[in-house]
């Protein structure tokens, strides 16, 4: 999950394992992410967007993903990198 944008989001891959997935969800730096091809094709990576607005408006949506996100928490299946 990636909120920052600019150099942050691009210094990001160097934690990416393959195959990994990113979430980018803003850019408070106000600068885009720019993540190269390469990295992506050559990682077998994924980046996903995620219009935190569009979600924000729609409030079944957003509380059938925030439900599943605290579900795959408490499971281990992703943790949260502070």
């Amino acid at each position: 999950m990636e909120s920052v944008g600019g150099n942050i989001a691009s210094e990001c891959l160097r934690c990416w394992a393959p195959g990994a997935r990113l979430v980018i969800f803003g850019k408070a730096s106000g600068q885009p992410a720019v993540i190269s091809g390469d990295d992506l094709l050559f990682g077998n990576r994924t980046v996903y967007g995620l219009g935190v607005g569009t979600v924000l408006e729609n409030e079944t949506l957003m509380r059938e993903a925030m439900d599943q996100l605290f579900e795959w928490l408490q499971a281990g299946l992703i943790r949260l990198q502070i």
